[in-house]
């Protein structure tokens, strides 16, 4: 494997941090992690935008890994569609833990989600001591609850929606892009299309099954190109681009599903 640096190179942490504040590179931490055996997909990696060029270099960014599937794993950690990687979300400016979530990543969309599982969820002080046994702790964590993830995903494909439970689901799904998703017949505010968030051109993508229609409404949320009205004046909803709103809408999408499941 070729070793190309990863684009936020930082050597240090902002100068406007205390002496308190534990700088850990990005390139150490995908070495630290891929000596786990996981592969850090580098041309995945993402990056916030900045509006003061002080800030660059040290804003946000997400890191994708693949996990190894040896032999031995291949059954336990398969699916259908899609694969399993440990997303990694960091920043060298003091605004917030390092991040360690899990994520599916489904081949016919090339999207990824995250799971909005609290459990699977590790956040990491940049303070205090053993920063590289408590990363460690958390994939280990991650790791043992695939199982149960991978499980939760194929009911999801045995559970069957009817019309109108895919509509409520994506009337329900709007409200965690706009803050208000009215029906068409609304007249003031925000009018989403939300009826536009199941569609989708791949044949593969037709099932009425909750995780294929999860995964559709995931990618029309965060990609774009649903109609939002507002002030008289119709447009298409822009593709999220912002590391923070994406993880949040990706979480509180799979928390939903996981009700839709249950109901």
């Amino acid at each position: 494997m070729i070793n190309v640096k990863c684009p936020v190179t930082q050597v240090n942490a902002k100068n406007t941090l205390s002496k308190d504040y534990k700088f850990q590179s990005t390139d150490d931490l995908i070495e630290l992690i891929e000596s786990h055996g996981f592969i850090c997909d580098r041309n995945g990696i993402q990056r916030a935008g900045i509006r003061k060029e002080e800030n660059r270099g040290f804003q946000r960014h997400l890191i994708p890994f693949d996990i190894k599937l040896e032999d031995r794993f291949k059954n336990r950690w398969h699916l259908p569609d899609s694969k399993f990687r440990i997303i990694v979300i960091n920043s060298h400016n003091g605004r917030g833990s390092l991040q360690i979530k899990l994520g599916v990543y489904r081949f016919v969309c090339q999207n990824g989600l995250m799971v909005g599982d609290t459990i699977t969820d590790s956040r990491i002080p940049h303070r205090g001591k053993n920063f590289e046994g408590k990363v460690k702790k958390a994939i280990n964590n991650i790791v043992d609850r695939i199982n149960i993830i991978k499980e939760t995903i194929l009911k999801m494909n045995d559970r069957i929606l009817t019309d109108n439970e895919r509509i409520r689901f994506a009337y329900e799904a709007t409200g965690l892009r706009w803050d208000k998703a009215y029906s068409p017949n609304y007249q003031g505010g925000v009018t989403v299309s939300f009826e536009k968030l199941l569609f989708s051109s791949r044949p593969k993508d037709a099932g009425k099954d909750l995780w294929t229609v999860f995964n559709v409404i995931q990618e029309n949320l965060i990609r774009g190109g649903i109609e939002v009205e507002s002030n008289g004046k119709i447009r298409r909803s822009s593709e999220i681009k912002c590391i923070h709103k994406k993880t949040t809408i990706n979480q509180k999408l799979w928390e939903l599903a996981n009700k839709v499941m249950v109901a």
